[in-house]
Formats: C-alpha cells, sequence, structure tokens
C-alpha cells in the first residue's frame, strides 16, 4: 500500500464532498457508498453496525484511519465516488 496516495485520495474525496464521515452519517447517508472504511479500533458496535452494508459495498478494516484521513477521531469513513473509492481500494487491496 502506498499510504500517500491513499492519503491523496481520501483527501480529494473529503474535499470534493465525495467523503461521509462517522459512523452515524453513514448510516443516514442517502448517497450510494461504494467504500467504506472502518479502523482495527473502532468499537465492536460500529464495526459490525459498518458491516451491513456489505453487498455493492466494500467494507474495509484499516489500521490507523484517523491517521490516513487526517480526520481527528475519524472511526468510520465512506466514500461515494466511484473513481476515488476504487484507487483507496486498489491501493488497500495491494497491502494485503
Amino acid at each position: 500500500m502506498d499510504k500517500n496516495k491513499v492519503i491523496s485520495y481520501i483527501g480529494f474525496a473529503v474535499k470534493s464532498g465525495a467523503a461521509v464521515i462517522g459512523g452515524d452519517n453513514i448510516e443516514k447517508s442517502k448517497k450510494p457508498l461504494i467504500v467504506v472504511l472502518v479502523c482495527d479500533s473502532a468499537s465492536d458496535r460500529l464495526k459490525k453496525n459498518m458491516r451491513r452494508f456489505g453487498g455493492k459495498t466494500e467494507v474495509i478494516a484499516v489500521e490507523n484511519l484517523e491517521q490516513i484521513s487526517k480526520i481527528g477521531g475519524c472511526k468510520a469513513l465512506a466514500i461515494t465516488d466511484k473513481s476515488l473509492a476504487e484507487a483507496v481500494i486498489q491501493q488497500l487491496r495491494g497491502s494485503l
């Protein structure tokens, strides 16, 4: 994984309005979610709630999401832009 690329893609998503930040906001979102990133240190309840988006939405556990997203206290983040989401998924899968 190229951490700098992931940071850039998430930054682009946040700046362009293609990111939904926080578990409650993700659950309430009307936008189609392409990928949901959940921090490994998130509560079991949050992880369980985010897993229910499975199916068309990719759910990926990430270490240190707060550092990667540069958003304090961020435990869950969804990306709604298809091209940005696919770029993040590709970078994260490359590390597996």
